[in-house]
């Protein structure tokens, strides 16, 4: 990676909507991927249980990765990425809401599935739209989007010793708000798995 380049792919329209929609889905997978165990002990659930929750949470999210292709087939890619957002959404308030280890768990699964579809099908999308210099592209998304997974859990713990558990897991909510509004604008921008806003030109320049 050259400077000449970095300073290029930093120009490009739109790259930045994907890099923070990354950014926020990192740190809302960390968190969940992070967290889980330790929400279920704050209700008193036992370890074990805890324990089959988490991984059910990464159960489903494989699971949903799995599916997503076919999602794609009735779904234009920008689509599939809102969807999945807002029912990330749900789930999130589902989960930070609940007061029974069973709603709890399902919020869990159903989230980790919601979760699934998001980062590659974005991915896919950036490496569809900036061709040229992808290897650059990629690094700024992964530099921005993968710090997410690290200041989120830190965002928990703080307020998790300054409150309680259920008060941390509400920084999801905040993050999958903040997906589903940066999902909507890409949808809005780039409403079309064919179309080609940014690259074609930065490909041609």
């Amino acid at each position: 990676m050259s400077l000449r380049e970095l300073l290029e792919v930093v120009r490009y329209p739109g790259l930045f909507l994907f890099a923070f929609l990354m950014f926020f889905e990192s740190g809302n997978e960390a968190v969940l991927g992070g967290w889980t165990s330790t929400y279920f002990g704050s209700f008193g659930a036992s370890a074990r249980t805890a324990t089959y929750v988490l991984a059910a949470f990464w159960g489903a999210l494989m699971v949903g990765r799995i599916c997503a292709t076919h999602f794609l087939t009735l779904l234009r890619d920008s689509q599939l990425v809102f969807t999945s957002a807002v029912c990330s959404l749900f789930g999130c308030v589902v989960l930070a809401s609940s007061h029974t280890d069973t709603v709890a768990a399902a919020a869990v699964a159903f989230t980790g599935f919601a979760f699934a579809a998001i980062y590659p099908t974005a991915l896919a999308m950036v490496g569809d739209r900036y061709r040229r210099y992808a290897g650059t592209v990629f690094g700024v998304l992964f530099a921005i989007g993968l710090s997410g997974g690290a200041v989120f859990p830190w965002a928990v713990g703080q307020i998790a010793q300054a409150t309680s558990v259920r008060w941390g897991m509400r920084v999801p909510i905040a993050g999958t708000c903040a997906v589903t509004a940066l999902a909507f604008t890409i949808m809005r921008r780039y409403g079309s798995n064919t179309q080609r806003t940014g690259p074609q030109s930065v490909t041609r320049g």
